[in-house]
């Protein structure tokens, strides 16, 4: 587990979730079915556990399906080299961890064209739009960019230029970029309640003396 240091960090945490309060309407749902992917290595995993500890302190019942290619690693950014991790939380007792998906989380192409096909239709997309370049798509072997036409006109896509904001954010902390930080603040506040970000953030690997990106990341995303 990670401690706590000192009180008033956690205090700061609460007070940055404050400040990013919204008055858009919420809708309130039995349970959803979320998938993460990206290439091996991403840290899909890391923020699967997260989202799912996250979702258990809120006080769902929660089953996950962590799936992740052999060790030995497929070349990056290839369909072969996808690594994925699906959870359903739901307010009331489940026991598997869902089939059609209500959200995916897709880091590249690859991850994209591999698991888009689960993904209900009007479901959530999400991408990270930084990886979307002609080298990335040769890599998943595809022809087109699926982010400029209309292939996914049945779902609601959310382009997130996660990688810039990242750097944006650590530039001048001296610390090397986490694309798991982005999503775990987007999905904390898609999902869950304003607190738990700063708990994502915590538990994604920041040290608390970098306690400024909680504020300035969910700020950056939100202005984007």
């Amino acid at each position: 587990m990670y401690p706590v240091q000192d009180a008033s960090q956690i205090k700061a945490m609460i007070s940055a979730s404050e400040e990013l309060q919204t008055n858009k309407p919420t809708t309130e749902i039995a349970g959803a079915t979320v998938r993460l992917a990206g290439d091996s290595g991403d840290g899909m995993q890391l923020l699967g556990s997260q989202l799912t500890n996250t979702s258990a302190l809120s006080g769902n019942d929660v089953a996950t399906f962590p799936d992740f290619p052999a060790e030995i690693r497929a070349p990056r950014g290839t369909r072969a080299g996808v690594s994925g991790f699906q959870v359903q939380f739901a307010s009331e007792e489940i026991f598997t961890p869902g089939d059609g998906l209500d959200a995916l989380i897709a880091m590249n192409p690859a991850a994209l064209l591999t698991n888009v096909q689960d993904l209900k239709e009007r479901g959530i997309l999400i991408v990270n739009e930084d990886s979307f370049a002609s080298k990335d798509l040769k890599l998943a072997k595809s022809d087109r960019n699926p982010l400029d036409d209309a292939s996914l006109s049945k779902y609601r896509l959310i382009k997130v230029p996660m990688t810039k904001l990242t750097r944006a954010a650590v530039e001048d902390l001296g610390m090397s970029t986490s694309l798991p930080i982005v999503a775990a603040i987007f999905l904390g506040w898609v999902w869950c309640s304003g607190f738990m970000v700063g708990i994502s953030i915590r538990r994604c690997g920041l040290s608390m003396p970098s306690l400024g990106v909680s504020r300035r990341l969910p700020k950056l995303i939100f202005e984007h």
